[in-house]
């Protein structure tokens, strides 16, 4: 019983840290300051390419806390 409630606990968690990864990709793709920079990145590649990685270690992030640092990896 106690893992079961663990289960859904993590599963809504894991929801939450995604939808947070979600509002902040798509702030940044809608509403920065130059367009055109999100299509050639310093880094190589463009902002869309980012996206499923950067979801991807946010969906296996083990606290709140690492799915914070992967943001600020993401926008630095």
């Amino acid at each position: 019983r106690i893992a079961l409630i663990w289960v859904i606990a993590w599963g809504f968690a894991e929801a939450q840290q995604l939808e947070s990864f979600d509002q902040v990709w798509r702030t940044i793709e809608e509403k920065h300051w130059s367009p055109e920079q999100l299509e050639q990145l310093p880094g190589g590649g463009t902002w869309k390419a980012l996206q499923g990685p950067y979801r991807e270690r946010v969906a296996k992030a083990g606290s709140q806390q690492e799915v914070r640092q992967i943001l600020r990896e993401m926008v630095g």
